[in-house]
């Protein structure tokens, strides 16, 4: 268990009743009960700027604080629909798009620190929840620490501005931008993201080779999902090797038509990516919602009042997009599912490989044979 400071612990909750000009929202706090702390900005104030939450059919506005330039807060606690106490699992998708719950580290970062009155140290709504990332579970703050949290608690949502609506991610660690030139027509700058030991391409593959092909053979949908391959075309191998056993030819760290210095990821390295990224909610078939994109593309993507537990989070900023595929002479599922190659072959006569899978209707990401004639996205993994 890691202790916090009482002062730092509760800063933000009592913020929220000193700013209260009603008894029903809490105790009113006196301008003697706190301190200024020498990082405290003048806008830390209440001055009367709220958020209208565009989800909420009743109009709800919140308080909200700028501690610091591009640093707002709510100052007062998330309400979807009377609901004012969340699972961790509903906290992480509960704030609006373009915010999210804080860290335990932003908790204690803010820069006002409040010294409470006696009669409001153990008051309920002292208890909110984060994502710390030292425990994967969240944080509760009560009077004198943060603890993990106990299976099924719930806990007060206090939401935090994301940087910007395309950069809400929670736990995303970014590597070095990877600047693919091979096509000098077309050259590609992809983000990556460092996820536990692996390091990953953020967006699908973009790069043209004979027999790739977009979805509906529209350059938009290219640039949104990049393009899509044969096992064989991915594989960097002949196109034989689409209905025959090509094992022999399978390196651990195979290149295929990756990046130099990255390579087409097998179905262990994906399953690894998977256990990792189940971490955060440690929710069975929770994994597809930790890596999928939260701002686009998805059917649950938007920001639905009474469906908002079916966002995705899109926590490490993997960014999964639904890509579809091309087979059987038709492209199908753009939107509702995305698809990608490993290296592993499957079954007794060949003319299948692994894939990774997400869907729409599903939290899962999962593993399924496919033709190896069929066309389907490719995500690269950095070489170790």
């Amino acid at each position: 268990m890691k202790k916090i400071t009482f002062a730092a612990a509760v800063l933000v909750a009592a913020f929220l009743f000193s700013c209260s000009s009603s008894g029903n929202e809490g105790p009113e706090i006196s301008s003697s009960s706190y301190q200024s702390s020498p990082y405290q900005s003048s806008s830390s104030v209440w001055n009367g700027e709220t958020f209208t939450d565009p989800r909420d059919p009743r109009g709800k506005a919140y308080k909200i604080v700028n501690y610091d330039d591009n640093n707002i807060w709510f100052a007062e606690r998330l309400d979807i629909d009377m609901q004012t106490w969340y699972t961790h699992e509903e906290a992480m998708v509960a704030c609006p798009i373009g915010w999210r719950i804080p860290s335990l580290e932003e908790f204690n970062n803010i820069g006002l620190i409040l010294m409470l009155k006696e009669e409001i140290k153990n008051f309920t709504d002292l208890i909110w929840w984060t994502f710390s990332e030292e425990t994967f579970f969240g944080i509760k703050f009560n009077e004198t620490a943060g603890y993990t949290r106990r299976w099924g608690d719930s806990y007060s949502v206090l939401c935090k501005e994301c940087s910007s609506s395309n950069n809400c991610y929670y736990g995303a660690v970014y590597g070095d931008d990877l600047i693919d030139d091979r096509d000098s027509q077309n050259p590609q700058t992809y983000k990556t993201v460092i996820i536990g030991t692996q390091t990953w391409m953020a967006r699908n593959l973009n790069y043209n080779v004979p027999d790739s092909r977009c979805y509906n053979d529209s350059i938009a949908y290219c640039d949104k999902y990049g393009r899509l391959y044969s096992w064989a075309t991915a594989m960097n191998l002949a196109s034989s090797c689409n209905s025959n056993k090509c094992s022999s030819q399978i390196q651990s760290k195979h290149r295929g038509i990756c990046p130099n210095g990255w390579h087409l990821p097998n179905r262990y390295e994906w399953g690894t990516l998977v256990d990792y990224a189940m971490r955060p909610l440690q929710t069975y078939g929770s994994t597809g919602k930790i890596l999928k994109a939260n701002n686009c593309c998805w059917p649950n993507s938007g920001d639905h009042y009474y469906y908002w537990r079916d966002r995705n989070i899109d926590y490490y900023g993997f960014s999964a997009l639904p890509g579809g595929y091309f087979s059987d002479g038709r492209f199908d599922l753009v939107n509702p599912s995305g698809y990608w190659w490993t290296t592993s072959e499957f079954g007794a006569d060949y003319i299948d490989a692994y894939k990774y899978y997400m869907s729409d209707v599903s939290g899962e990401a999962t593993f399924f044979a496919a033709f190896k004639s069929d066309l389907l996205s490719v995500r690269c993994v950095k070489d170790e």
